[in-house]
């Protein structure tokens, strides 16, 4: 509908309502999505992002264009997976997790979906409880790191868990690596790999 003007009026942002009935105008709906993805990036949790779905049809798959994603301790491995499946940014600038007393069967399947959109900084660590005066948690198992070619940094606190080096492959972007608490297995060494 045209004003006296000849001008077409901008859409109204619509109602919304508070526990009294009350309406009130929905102003973050009515931003532009890269403004609202800059938004839920702030939160900094995973799991918070991808609840502001409830908001409404609009917000439920702005979480999955996010650049990054964090899932603080405790993550859930089998919802990093889900989470990981689901987001739908073609490059994954930005991923931390943490996990306590993970074992390689919990780490192992989402890691390859990872290394190949992974094109920033991966920050894995994984919280084991002491056992005993060394500190160590003995032999916890091993898992195979797939090639993160376009990762610039990488940390890995494993939590004494096994790691068996890609053989083929190369970290090409790497410029930052930091591993501890881990056991390397496997014929490939991490100097095939990164040097």
């Amino acid at each position: 509908m045209e004003d006296c003007e000849g001008e077409v009026p901008a859409k109204r942002p619509k109602l919304s309502y508070d526990s009294d009935g009350a309406g009130s105008e929905d102003c973050l709906s009515a931003l532009p999505d890269n403004i609202l993805i800059n938004i839920l990036f702030e939160l900094f949790n995973a799991a918070a992002v991808a609840r502001t779905c409830v908001l409404s049809t609009r917000w439920r798959r702005l979480w999955t264009l996010l650049p990054g994603l964090h899932f603080p301790s405790p993550g859930d491995p089998q919802c990093i997976l889900l989470a990981l499946e689901s987001h739908d940014s073609p490059a994954l600038h930005f991923l931390k997790v943490r996990v306590q007393a993970g074992t390689p069967d919990s780490v192992a399947p989402w890691l390859p979906i990872v290394a190949r959109r992974l094109s920033g900084h991966l920050s894995l660590v994984n919280k084991v409880i002491r056992n005993g005066s060394d500190g160590m948690a003995g032999e916890r198992g091993a898992f195979d790191l797939p090639c993160f070619e376009k990762a610039t940094s990488i940390r890995l606190e494993l939590g004494f868990l096994g790691v068996s080096m890609a053989p083929l492959g190369v970290f090409a972007g790497l410029t930052d690596l930091f591993l501890a608490r881990l056991q390397l297995h496997g014929p490939c060494t991490l100097g095939d790999v990164v040097s």
